[in-house]
């Protein structure tokens, strides 16, 4: 997130040991701090009281290097939270307490299985080679949680709602569920709706399942498979794989695949199966990471 110290805190004594604090985040690469104006924040009391301490020293030093790093950063859409001592309804401004709490909190992305669909975004960041989400997931900035199905995303959601200081950073992603392009899942209809009602960032996959992004050349190295299957799905238009049961004809444990045979995946191979939207895993990291 993009976070903006306000003047009020630069000047009260009582919130400078959080805004110390809230520096260790901008270091790590976790948080982004948007400074508007370098000159103004130098001139505060929170740097020039403390210059002659190594902490101050420090915080000027974290100032000029997040100047720095506001200006190139490239994350499109990124959350921003004021921190002030203003009562506010806003969300997205927070006291020195409850920002904290914010920035400590992960951002979620919810799924419908626990294993199956944790090991397919993870071989899928690695195939798109997406280090920066790589890098949040494996810092624990980025958390993958599942209930178990669409219908308990809802309650997920809320679960999440009640813990969270400032804005929610949440992201939900589900399969299709769909039999042929035209179908349309009710219970996926409905989680669509929760979302846009509740202004929850979520993407529906367009293949019918995730084990429909399995590339052919990873399905020839499922052993002991049944040749006659994987002979007939070969003769199936891109279209019809999209739709096609996989774990009616490849087993219940085709999901496997995303973390046995992870290195087989390739941005290449995957994008040549989405030729209607080639960009699509990309554009759900892309929202992904705008919420980290």
């Amino acid at each position: 997130m993009n976070v903006i110290f306000a003047k009020d805190v630069l000047e009260d004594k009582k919130s400078w040991r959080k805004l110390d604090t809230c520096l260790d985040f901008f270091d790590e690469g976790r948080h982004l701090w948007e400074i508007d104006d370098v000159e103004f924040i130098q001139s505060s009391a929170w740097i020039q009281d403390n210059l002659d301490s190594h902490i101050g020293q420090e915080n000027l030093d974290m100032l000029q290097k997040s100047y720095t790093s506001s200006l190139y950063s490239n994350v499109a859409h990124r959350l921003t939270i004021t921190i002030t001592l203003k009562q506010c309804d806003s969300i997205q401004n927070l006291t020195p307490q409850n920002a904290l709490s914010c920035l400590t909190q992960p951002a979620y992305v919810i799924v419908e299985n626990a294993d199956s669909d944790r090991y397919f975004l993870e071989t899928m960041m690695h195939a798109f080679k997406r280090d920066a989400l790589c890098e949040s997931y494996t810092n624990g900035w980025l958390e993958i949680e599942s209930r178990g199905g669409a219908t308990q995303i809802k309650n997920q959601i809320q679960a999440i709602q009640k813990k969270t200081k400032g804005p929610l950073r949440v992201f939900v992603l589900v399969d299709s569920d769909r039999l042929h392009p035209e179908h349309v899942n009710p219970a996926i209809q409905q989680l669509e709706k929760d979302c846009i009602t509740e202004k929850i960032a979520y993407a529906i996959l367009e293949k019918r399942e995730i084990e429909n992004y399995i590339p052919v050349e990873v399905l020839n190295d499922i052993p002991n498979k049944k040749e006659h299957v994987y002979k007939a799905f070969l003769e199936l238009t891109q279209k019809q794989r999209d739709y096609y049961d996989m774990k009616k004809g490849f087993g219940k444990k085709i999901g496997q695949l995303f973390e046995s045979k992870r290195d087989k995946f390739t941005k290449e191979s995957i994008q040549g199966m989405c030729r209607d939207n080639p960009t699509e895993l990309d554009d759900i990291f892309d929202k992904i990471e705008a919420l980290i």
